[in-house]
């Protein structure tokens, strides 16, 4: 079949250069969850951007992806910010054309950074693959939230040992994600 003909990959995730301050809702009372323990070293061995790490060339190359980004989203040499311009979809046509890839290595170059957290969400809810990619084992997520509202948000960003990185898994599957990634309650 000729390329267009082959279906389209959801958004694999989002980085969103996020302001340091943890997700707070209504539910401030419940206990944040436990840091997730993501394996830096098994990262490093495969190429991945880790920050403190060593200089390596695919950090070069994401440093430079996200000086522009980052200047969008905050508003930086003498323009304004972007609207929306902390919110950055990593996404792509087919599966396997390295969209966990770029998010990861993004979304630490960005967590390198002294002044910025960044939130890692999956959004790919057909093929997840971003707690595989950190070598973490995770059960909820985004999906479990859109379909009930629970559990609160502030339950399902899991701190990680990096101090400025957070991740929102992809969570459950669903029938409907589709119309679900779609809905009011994403855009909220």
């Amino acid at each position: 079949p000729a390329p267009f003909d082959k279906p389209v990959s959801a958004p694999t995730t989002i980085a969103a250069p996020a302001a340091i301050p943890p997700v707070t809702t209504a539910a401030a009372a419940t206990p944040a969850p436990e840091a997730v323990r993501i394996h830096l070293e098994a990262l490093r061995a495969r190429g991945m951007v880790v920050p403190n790490g060593p200089t390596t060339q695919t950090g070069q190359e994401f440093r430079v992806i996200k000086r522009p980004l980052l200047a969008n989203a905050y508003g930086r040499g003498g323009r304004s910010p972007v609207p929306r311009g902390r919110c950055i979809m990593v996404t792509s046509a087919f599966p396997g054309e390295g969209k966990s890839f770029c998010a990861v290595n993004l979304a630490m170059s960005i967590a390198a950074e002294r002044d910025h957290g960044v939130i890692l969400i999956d959004a790919d809810v057909a093929r997840p693959s971003i707690p595989r990619e950190l070598g973490i084992n995770v059960d909820k997520g985004l999906m479990d939230w859109l379909l009930d509202g629970k559990p609160d948000l502030s339950q399902l960003v899991l701190p990680t040992n990096i101090d400025t990185l957070s991740i929102l898994p992809s969570g459950r599957r669903h029938e409907q994600a589709t119309e679900l990634l779609a809905s009011e309650a994403m855009g909220r």
